[in-house]
């Protein structure tokens, strides 16, 4: 459901980046949506390895954002620790890109890139206790808006567009070690 609702926000957020005095249907110089470069973004993130906070997958995940979301007029970077209930010091960060930020009209689309670190969910016992590879679970919001921030960059948009994406969403098991960085 969460993936119907972004695939829903990214095609209204295109819908807004044309001239309403234009006719609709195919207009030259509107932006397309790519589902095979955002299906490549997803890969890439996987290719990182789980991006669980504190691993080499979660660092080099991190880099290769703020290098793709380096096309922003505004690019922010915002790095917090947070303490597990179980005592875990997790190092956290949440990236904002903005496009048109001088417009008071704003749009914030956001999805989290992080990954869990246990399968608690998993229907095999056996996968409980390793990390969620997070193709879908944090990878492919992701992608949306990487993809996304490529055509903002090349298509100024009407109004103001912020892009967050957010940090230790989904670190878990219980509700009180979730959200962290929303």
């Amino acid at each position: 459901m969460a993936t119907r609702q972004r695939l829903v926000a990214a095609l209204l957020l295109l819908g807004a980046c044309t001239d309403p005095g234009q006719p609709s249907g195919a207009t030259p110089g509107r932006p397309a949506f790519d589902g095979q470069s955002a299906y490549t973004l997803v890969e890439a993130q996987v290719a990182f390895g789980p991006r669980v906070p504190g691993t080499e997958g979660h660092a080099r995940q991190l880099e290769w954002m703020l290098e793709r979301l380096a096309v922003a007029p505004v690019l922010a970077a915002d790095s917090f620790e947070h303490v597990t209930t179980g005592g875990d010091t997790l190092s956290l960060v949440n990236v904002l890109a903005r496009f048109a930020p001088e417009e008071a009209r704003r749009i914030l689309l956001l999805a989290h890139w992080d990954t869990r670190p246990t399968s608690d969910q998993a229907s095999d016992p056996a996968l409980r206790a390793t990390p969620v590879p997070g193709a879908n679970d944090g990878a492919s919001g992701t992608a949306v808006l990487l993809h996304l921030a490529e055509l903002l960059a090349a298509h100024r948009p009407p109004l103001g567009v912020d892009l967050l994406l957010v940090d230790g969403e989904d670190y878990g098991p219980g509700v009180e070690d979730m959200l962290l960085g929303a």
